[in-house]
């Protein structure tokens, strides 16, 4: 397992606080059927792991799941809904490169 470089933290943090950010400014689409948001906070986070790699994409979506608890109203139900409707994005990613045999190039 590699050491992550502290570029690699400085943009996973960059990413994590993006997707806080767009979470507080509710950019996005409220669906006026049943009042759920459509927005793009787990952009920020499938964006890392195009980026970087499975691990990375769990360290921002975690860490953006958590400033998210801390600062928005809807506190941890609705960031452990994103979590969880977001993690098998890139899980089926990740999935999908482990049995292709492929791997993101740096």
């Amino acid at each position: 397992m590699k050491n992550i470089s502290s570029r690699e933290i400085a943009l996973l943090a960059g990413l994590a606080s993006l997707s806080a950010v767009v979470q507080l400014i509710h950019l996005g689409y409220q669906s006026p059927q049943w009042g759920m948001w459509i927005d793009v906070v787990a952009v920020s986070w499938i964006m890392a792991f195009f980026l970087f790699g499975i691990r990375a994409s769990l360290i921002v979506s975690l860490l953006g799941a958590l400033i998210i608890t801390l600062f928005a109203p809807d506190t941890w139900l609705g960031a452990s809904m994103k979590w969880v409707a977001t993690f098998p994005m890139y899980g089926s990613l990740f999935a999908y490169m482990k049995i292709a045999k492929k791997e993101i190039a740096d």
